[in-house]
């Protein structure tokens, strides 16, 4: 009789069981990758905004020039995760002051005849006409790591602008300091011929 030791049974076994074929479950659902809703915030003009311009010869800027500021009367700037993504703002162009300018090395005031002329100017039909058009409407277009563009609508004309840099936004208020030039001849017969250049200074504050 032959004998078969246990230790060769178990070899067999053990060999059986590897030979033996695995079954593996697999699944042709789709997974579903939620996506979240993008979130939208918006910003509404607050007090301490301010615009300046200086309106100045071209060539001659430190002897020949105006500068006074205008009203930001009302408006809002909206957000998308964050990046600007819209709004618009309305200036009142029947609100500009006058602060101070120099004409042939003398200095201008407020009070001064030459300031009351250039307000006077604003009103004429070749310059701005701001009597028939008291306001005009800036709006956000788009923006990116450069700045921020927009469309300024004034006396029929519409004007691309392009404000610099990025608006800082923390703890529920947005604020943006900027210099820009302001092109306006479209607008305006006298500044498309005489030669005049306009630089603007933002400083917007705003908050939910």
């Amino acid at each position: 009789m032959k004998y078969i030791s246990i230790a060769t049974i178990a070899l067999f076994l053990f060999a059986a069981c590897g030979q033996a074929e695995v079954e593996t479950e697999t699944s042709n659902d789709p997974i579903e990758v939620v996506t979240p809703e993008p979130v939208t915030e918006t910003y509404s003009l607050s007090d301490g905004s301010s615009l300046t311009w200086v309106g100045y010869e071209d060539g001659n800027e430190e002897g020949h020039n105006h500068s006074g500021t205008v009203s930001i009367k009302s408006g809002s700037v909206e957000t998308t995760d964050g990046q600007i993504s819209g709004g618009s703002f309305t200036i009142g162009m029947d609100e500009i002051a006058y602060v101070s300018g120099a004409s042939n090395g003398g200095e201008i005031t407020p009070d001064n005849e030459a300031a009351g002329k250039v307000l006077g100017h604003f009103t004429d039909s070749s310059f701005l006409n701001n009597v028939a058009y008291p306001e005009a409407t800036f709006t956000i277009t788009s923006s990116d790591a450069n700045g921020v563009t927009g469309e300024l609508g004034f006396a029929g004309s519409t004007v691309e602008v392009m404000i610099p840099g990025v608006p800082a936004i923390a703890a529920g208020s947005l604020s943006h300091d900027a210099e820009f030039d302001l092109d306006l001849s479209s607008a305006s017969a006298y500044l498309a011929e005489a030669g005049w250049k306009i630089r603007m200074n933002l400083s917007l504050k705003a908050s939910k």
